[in-house]
């Protein structure tokens, strides 16, 4: 497991909300969390987005810390990175809310939460992503994405859903 999560970034916002989208933002349908799109493809449900608590999640995040985790790569080919309302409202429609978001320099991180149903009150599925230009005569977009949960058995078939998810809006290939 990861060290303890860090204060949040410099910069950083907090939302509780849905973001709005910015007007060049065309995100495809499939990208929506419905229960009923959950049933049909066999993943765990989620409580609808916005009722995380902000120090709920950062106790649960460390409480994970003795938990396994699942870390995903991803390198895109991107010139720059995508603009993070993007990936925030990629998150949003498919049932993670944003806890925490803010760059330092080119390297931005941010905090997502997902509360699974029907679970104990308050076990969520969380994320950290860190998104930054890559290193390297390519350039591009290099991504980190790990994902946390008091429950393996949901997080690896939601972890994976989120990071195709991440991997379409990034323009990458996969998560690794």
């Amino acid at each position: 497991c990861s060290p303890p999560a860090p204060p949040p970034p410099q910069h950083a916002h907090y939302a509780h909300h849905a973001p709005r989208p910015p007007p060049s933002v065309n995100l495809p349908p499939d990208y929506a969390y419905t229960p009923a799109r959950a049933l049909a493809s066999g993943l765990p449900q989620l409580e609808a987005a916005g009722n995380v608590d902000p120090l709920a999640f950062e106790a649960q995040w460390v409480h994970c810390q003795t938990q396994p985790t699942l870390s995903l790569e991803l390198r895109s080919r991107a010139p720059r990175p995508p603009v993070q309302e993007a990936i925030e409202m990629a998150l949003s429609q498919a049932g993670m809310v944003c806890i925490a978001a803010g760059a330092v320099g080119d390297v931005h991180k941010a905090y997502y939460a997902a509360q699974i149903a029907p679970t104990p009150p308050g076990e969520l599925l969380m994320l950290e992503l860190v998104v930054a230009p890559a290193i390297g005569s390519r350039g591009g977009v290099a991504a980190s994405a790990t994902f946390r949960s008091p429950n393996a058995h949901h997080m690896h078939p939601l972890a994976h859903h989120f990071a195709s998810i991440l991997t379409s809006v990034m323009g990458g290939e996969s998560f690794r």
